[in-house]
């Protein structure tokens, strides 16, 4: 079964972000890359601080980030990847089937509401076997009535899965400056209930109520308190090697047949922006909607911008393997 956090609907992007799918390749070849068989960095309209641009960011280890909207840390951890802090990288993945994490910690420079804040996954170009766009509407429909805030687009040219955040974090924590948790921290607490009220106060009722955009939307993320998004993932994500420009493409759910991606890179993580909720419609212009937080697969970039190429030897000779 399909878990919640990966159901899809239809929502287009806007413009803005449409525009920001394109990218420079990485700054030096696939051998040097210090985490291979991946290369992350961060994107065009965000800043990792202390980071040359097109340069990689560290794996395992927190790095600043700004945005216009929202300045924080980012800790991201892949499970095969090689890791800048690798004791800590051990101490969170043994003895779990998780793949990757991902942790957002920092503060929003301007308020924004909670039912605009999207998580999710986009493809840089339209994929292989996509469904008709009938039948897109007819999944479209049905999965709105299980879960409104849940977003699907299989049949587009940009194709794209998301969902609200704020209803989708496995774990989200607010609190005062100087009291957030350690994102490198195993662990990470749920902490929501003196903030958004007792009725929400656990991981389980908030994804329930905060995952529905009319719920969703009477939050607002303040500009005061410090916000931890923890997201983790144990086996949506498989890696389908395959020869296109030596690169392995991301795919969202492992029981789609081999070759659905049409080669297109994915996101592995999250891609937070903020998104109106009259966004769902192809044609409207929602470039005024700031994106926060952005992190998408390569030849896909956006205001946070953190890309992922994947490479490996096998690549070569259009063997097949996994991300075990």
């Amino acid at each position: 079964m399909i878990r919640r956090s990966v159901y899809v609907a239809a929502m287009f992007f806007s413009s803005a972000m449409m525009r920001a799918r394109s990218a420079a390749e990485p700054s030096m070849k696939p051998g040097d890359w210090p985490h291979h068989p991946i290369f992350v960095q961060a994107g065009d309209n965000m800043n990792a601080l202390g980071i040359k641009r097109g340069s990689p960011v560290p794996l395992g280890v927190p790095f600043e980030v700004e945005s216009d909207l929202f300045k924080g840390s980012v800790l991201l951890r892949f499970r095969n990847a090689k890791s800048d802090d690798p004791a800590k990288h051990a101490d969170y993945f043994d003895g779990r089937k998780r793949l990757m994490q991902t942790v957002i910690q920092g503060r929003f420079k301007r308020p924004v509401n909670m039912g605009d804040v999207y998580v999710g996954s986009l493809f840089a170009k339209p994929l292989a076997g996509a469904p008709p766009k009938t039948m897109t509407k007819i999944m479209d429909a049905v999965i709105r009535r299980i879960a409104p805030g849940l977003v699907l687009d299989l049949s587009s040219n940009l194709p794209k899965v998301i969902a609200i955040l704020a209803g989708t974090a496995q774990t989200m924590s607010i609190d005062e400056p100087g009291k957030e948790p350690d994102i490198t921290s195993k662990d990470i607490e749920e902490n929501v209930g003196h903030i958004l009220g007792q009725k929400l106060s656990t991981r389980h009722k908030r994804r329930k109520v905060l995952s529905i955009p009319s719920k969703a939307s009477k939050f607002t993320f303040d500009t005061h308190n410090v916000y931890t998004f923890h997201t983790y993932d144990d086996g949506k994500f498989v890696i389908e090697w395959r020869m296109h420009y030596h690169l392995a493409a991301l795919t969202v759910l492992s029981s789609y047949s081999n070759g659905l991606w049409n080669g297109a890179p994915l996101s592995t993580f999250e891609s937070i922006h903020a998104a109106k909720a009259g966004a769902r419609g192809e044609g409207r212009n929602q470039s005024r909607n700031p994106q926060v937080l952005q992190m998408i697969g390569a030849h896909a970039f956006g205001a946070f911008g953190i890309s992922i190429k994947v490479q490996s030897r096998s690549v070569v000779g259009g063997q097949s393997g996994q991300l075990r």
